[in-house]
């Protein structure tokens, strides 16, 4: 059985600043808890991904061993949307 600790980080707006601020700050949080079998680290953001960030996105997940993805909220109609 595989447990997963999901870690959340929510920033808002100017995408690529929040991303390196909100990777930073997942990976410190994920360096307190006691060896969970796999972490997920979540980036919120209010914003779709452009294709350079999910690009971005991607490539940190595949050259790291962090599982890291991305969601966003439509803040209009306060739906958590997708996850990259």
């Amino acid at each position: 059985m595989v447990i997963y600790l999901i870690i959340l980080k929510l920033k808002r707006t100017r995408q690529k600043i929040n991303i390196r601020q909100a990777v930073g700050q997942l990976f410190e949080y994920s360096m307190y808890l006691d060896k969970p079998t796999q972490e997920k680290l979540i980036i919120v953001i209010d914003t779709e991904p452009s294709i350079e960030v999910s690009i971005y996105i991607k490539h940190l997940r595949d050259t790291t061993t962090l599982n890291l993805h991305y969601r966003w909220v439509d803040m209009q109609n306060e739906i958590l949307l997708d996850e990259i």
